[in-house]
């Protein structure tokens, strides 16, 4: 079983028993900092085997779709869902970003069902990441709350 879904499945057994299960506050921090880097180099190296021209429309289009998203989700989350407007900032900042779990997940899955997966794929899920992280650190301080 891959090592993601274990890990997935230890975070729930905790949930379900109620266990205080956290790791150390500089091992989060560090390996924070692993996950950031080794995401940058492997969307690095990924961009660097192919030429920017063709990536540029499909890099775009995802950053697009990536800003598009929480555009259209905050005002249905204030409106018909009546969330306060940090809450439902936060929310759609969810929308426009791809979780790195659930990408590899993604990833690891078509590669054990031996589906073929472009290389750019890692190129981009690093362009969606950009304007989901813009817009969770923006719209805090917008909505007055950061």
């Amino acid at each position: 079983m891959d090592p993601l879904v274990l890990f997935f499945l230890l975070g729930v057994l905790a949930r379900l028993v109620r266990s205080d299960l956290r790791l150390p506050e500089a091992m989060y921090e560090g390996l924070s900092i692993y996950l950031l880097l080794a995401i940058g180099l492997k969307g690095g190296v990924e961009l660097a085997r192919h030429p920017l021209g063709p990536l540029l429309p499909q890099a775009g289009a995802v950053i697009g779709l990536g800003f598009a998203l929480p555009l259209i989700a905050f005002p249905i989350l204030r409106l018909v869902g009546r969330f306060s407007r940090a809450d439902a900032a936060s929310i759609a900042a969810h929308y426009g970003s791809v979780s790195m779990v659930t990408f590899a997940v993604a990833m690891a899955y078509c590669s054990s069902a031996a589906s073929p997966t472009s290389s750019t794929c890692r190129c981009s899920w690093c362009c969606w990441r950009f304007p989901g992280s813009w817009w969770a650190s923006s719209s805090p301080r917008q909505a007055g709350t950061g």
